[in-house]
């Protein structure tokens, strides 16, 4: 664990792109998934993005932490936000709400490590 202030300064800006690069991927691809790639690929990105937040600050900071916490829901919303027009079902605002529960679940889990 890096500590408060020190992964809540690295952890922004990594959360920021990691989130910027899986959504350009995610909108991409998001109309021709099914219903098991919108669990595995909001899971995945959902558990990592927790593991992240977790190592980054670990329970060092408080008000680290917490802006870390809410940073990463963010970015795990910020999969689905305003999908392509070509995805008609909202398949990539599917996959970002499955992250955000997972992430949600993952962070309340980590936290009672």
């Amino acid at each position: 664990m890096l500590g408060g202030w020190l992964g809540l300064a690295l952890g922004v800006p990594a959360l920021a792109l990691i989130g910027g690069y899986t959504r350009r991927f995610v909108r991409k691809n998001a109309p021709f998934y099914g219903v098991q790639n919108i669990l595995i690929v909001g899971l995945v990105f959902g558990l990592v993005i927790a593991l992240i937040v977790h190592f980054l600050v670990g329970k060092n900071s408080v008000v680290a932490l917490i802006v870390l916490l809410i940073w990463g829901l963010l970015s795990n919303l910020y999969l689905g936000y305003e999908p392509d027009p070509i995805d008609w079902a909202k398949k990539s605002q599917q996959v970002g709400i499955v992250g955000a529960a997972a992430y949600v679940l993952a962070s309340l889990g980590l936290l009672f490590l």
